[in-house]
């Protein structure tokens, strides 16, 4: 859950559901898999202001969110979807058979921002997003602390680490 600087609050999650309530959605059906995530917006009296599915053929899961300082909406976790929505993606395809994900949403929910699969040739998922300030995102994924705004974390696995590329476009999401 995160609650943004109009006290409006963003529940994330799963479901196999094909009768969600969407509002304004992105994604406004169910699209396969065992499960696909959610993301739904109240206002700060409880008024449902959005809901969307997000993922692809596959399953997938969210379990994180965080909020910028104009209401975008940072989602990750985990998908086994070869076909997960992509937009301006720093990796383009899933490269074991699950990989974790980070997707920008806009503050409207109408749109995808930014969304891209995160991971190897193993399994990967993100598990946690923590804002640090207004300005920086960082990524935790599988216990390990993976992405930062610039700096390489000393205890992630230098194996795991990407120098550069996805820290800089991380610092660039974010509002």
């Amino acid at each position: 859950m995160a609650v943004d600087s109009s006290g409006n609050v963003i529940i994330v999650g799963n479901t196999s559901s094909a009768d969600l309530s969407t509002k304004l959605a992105y994604q406004a059906a169910f699209r396969g898999g065992q499960q696909d995530g959610f993301v739904a917006k109240f206002g700060p009296t409880g008024t449902f202001l959005y809901g969307s599915y997000l993922g692809g053929t596959g399953s997938d899961f969210i379990s994180a969110v965080a909020v910028d300082s104009v209401g975008n909406i940072f989602v990750a976790g985990q998908t086994f979807s070869t076909d997960f929505p992509k937009i301006s993606p720093y990796q383009t395809t899933l490269k074991g058979s699950s990989d974790g994900f980070l997707t920008k949403i806009a503050a409207d929910g109408a749109s995808l921002l930014f969304s891209t699969y995160l991971g190897g040739t193993n399994n990967d998922a993100v598990n946690a997003l923590i804002r640090i300030g207004w300005q920086h995102l960082r990524c935790w994924r599988d216990g390990f602390c993976g992405f930062s705004d610039v700096e390489r974390i000393p205890d992630y696995p230098s194996r795991f680490w990407q120098q550069g590329r996805i820290c800089h476009s991380i610092r660039r999401l974010w509002g």
